[in-house]
């Protein structure tokens, strides 16, 4: 909704020096998206860049204070509501004994993980071994530059092991 210069209008709140209620004119639009208005008000205030979400045409007052009364009404039953409504109990969910009982698919990858571990001589239980970090450019991903100071850093940290 939009007013056109001249439109007669009434503040639905109360804005600096001008009550709620209080009647004016529009003067001056702008905007795209969020609309702001010049305003000359009854009680002579001239205010600049008032949403138009802040004014209702003159015409439209009484109605649009009833429907703020209701809007209110409905508003304070949906809060009294939430405050009476039960709380639902939490559901307690059965926990499977093993964390892929649930899902095929990890179940399959768990599966294949743990063959593998089995298969380079570590036990079932035993974490995978990780791999040795050499100080090659390889390994510095192809950096010759990064490869003596990670061969340096390495080193240091033996030495403190």
């Amino acid at each position: 909704m939009q007013f056109k210069k001249g439109t007669k209008v009434i503040a639905t709140e109360g804005l600096r020096g001008v009550p709620e209620g209080t009647r004016g004119k529009t003067s001056r639009g702008v905007g795209l998206t969020w609309f702001r208005y010049r305003v000359y008000f009854d009680n002579g205030v001239e205010l600049g860049s008032i949403g138009q979400d802040k004014l209702v045409r003159a015409e439209n007052w009484p109605q649009f204070q009833v429907d703020r009364e209701k809007a209110a009404k409905v508003a304070a039953k949906a809060a009294e509501d939430a405050k009476n409504a039960p709380v639902p109990a939490p559901v307690a969910a059965a926990a499977p004994a093993d964390a892929s009982a649930g899902n095929d698919r990890l179940a399959a990858l768990m599966a294949k993980s743990k063959a593998a571990r089995n298969k380079g001589g570590g036990s079932e239980d035993s974490p995978a071994p990780e791999p040795a970090a050499e100080a090659t450019p390889a390994a510095a991903g192809g950096n010759d530059r990064l490869a003596a100071p990670m061969a340096k850093s390495k080193a240091a940290r033996e030495a403190q092991d």
